[in-house]
């Protein structure tokens, strides 16, 4: 976020991909770190910089979205080539999210009529290596995981595939950050779709695990 060192990264490079960011520091990292990397791009002459933003940000008005929202807005201003490329949440953040559920005593609780379009990170990897190939673009169309799920039937399928049995309760979100995710605007039915499913992707980690 200090952006030490960023000036001298930049010199001599044609392309750039900015994916720092931080949920819990989003104003010094997520806004502050991208205007360090514009004034960067703009005085070393970079050609493409690509910003790694969030499906949905503009319709859910969570604190850590208004910030990536005001990050896309400092790079579709800087008069620098560019390519945003909006992604849903990484199956890993899911994971994550759930293991943190789980460890509530007896019960799993559950934010309720929420959905997930997850998607697997080495494939966002693999869109944004495919969007540098494209060149600047400006906006690219979003991209989301194969399929759109409850998180109910993810947390089913994360509790079969580690072997946990536990009883959800659903516990609802309220306000308008609630709203925004109940009606799914943080996924993307009609965009560019990653081929790992969410089961595909918690077996393999399991076996991953198992092997270490």
């Amino acid at each position: 976020a200090s952006g030490d060192g960023v000036l001298a990264a930049f010199d001599g490079v044609d392309a750039v991909i900015h994916a720092a960011t931080d949920p819990r520091r989003s104003d010094a990292v997520d806004v502050g770190g991208t205007q360090r990397a514009i004034d960067a791009a703009r005085s070393t002459g970079v050609g493409h910089l690509i910003y790694v933003s969030i499906v949905g940000i503009d319709d859910i008005p969570f604190p850590y979205y208004k910030a990536k929202v005001l990050a896309e807005r400092i790079v579709t201003g800087s008069g620098v080539p560019h390519t945003i490329v909006r992604a849903t949440q990484f199956h890993a953040l899911i994971h994550t999210l759930l293991s943190l559920l789980a460890r509530v005593p007896v019960v799993m609780p559950l934010p309720s009529g929420v959905t997930f379009q997850s998607v697997a990170e080495s494939e966002v990897a693999e869109r944004l290596v495919a969007c540098l190939a494209d060149g600047p673009r400006g906006r690219a169309a979003d991209f989301g995981g194969p399929e759109i799920l409850s998180l109910r039937e993810m947390a089913r399928t994360w509790m079969e595939v580690k072997g946990i049995r536990k009883t959800t309760i659903p516990v609802p979100i309220p306000g308008r950050v609630g709203e925004g995710f109940r009606a799914g605007r943080h996924t993307t039915p009609h965009g560019v779709r990653g081929a790992i499913r969410w089961r595909e992707w918690l077996e393999a980690r399991a076996m991953t695990e198992r092997k270490s």
